[in-house]
């Protein structure tokens, strides 16, 4: 899944990096519980609940490794509905970015992939499109969202 976004490439990368942004535009994520100090270095986690309605999970993401400002890899579990690979990539465009999300169940959940796959991909489709209007919003730039300890209010269209 991937989508062209009129925003500098590295608006969208610190978004991208600091998982406490992601309740704003991840559909399912809930709650970031705890973040490691190392994060995103390879072996390092964050903590989160993530859920549909009245369903929740309490699990861990860990970073498989990143390039910055270009590309961040995580496994990502909320045991027992997921387990998988994902990967943001950026690119810079003249017309501002292109962020690429590539999420591959592992396991036992890739079994279940002509069922999962088409909902993997809506929900990743409507997650974009959140994280497109969270990063070109008419607002303050964001480019220190990193080091920033509390939520930018905002609501969906």
């Amino acid at each position: 899944m991937e989508r062209v976004l009129p925003c500098p490439s590295a608006d969208a990368y610190a978004i991208l990096a600091e998982p406490r942004t992601y309740p704003l535009w991840l559909v399912g994520a809930r709650k970031i519980r705890y973040v490691s100090p190392s994060w995103p270095r390879r072996g390092s986690y964050f903590e989160h609940v993530v859920g549909f309605g009245p369903v929740a999970s309490v699990d861990r993401t860990t970073s498989k490794g990143f390039r910055r400002g270009r590309e961040l890899n995580f496994v990502v579990r909320a045991r027992p509905f997921l387990e998988a690979l994902v990967r943001f990539e950026v690119e810079p465009r003249a017309e501002g970015c292109r962020v690429r999300m590539t999420e591959t169940p592992m396991g036992l959940f890739n079994i279940g992939a002509p069922v999962v796959h088409p909902l993997i991909a809506v929900r990743n489709e409507r997650s974009l499109q959140r994280l497109e209007w969270l990063l070109c919003a008419d607002r303050t730039p964001i480019r220190d969202v990193t080091s920033a300890k509390v939520y930018i209010p905002c609501r969906w269209p």
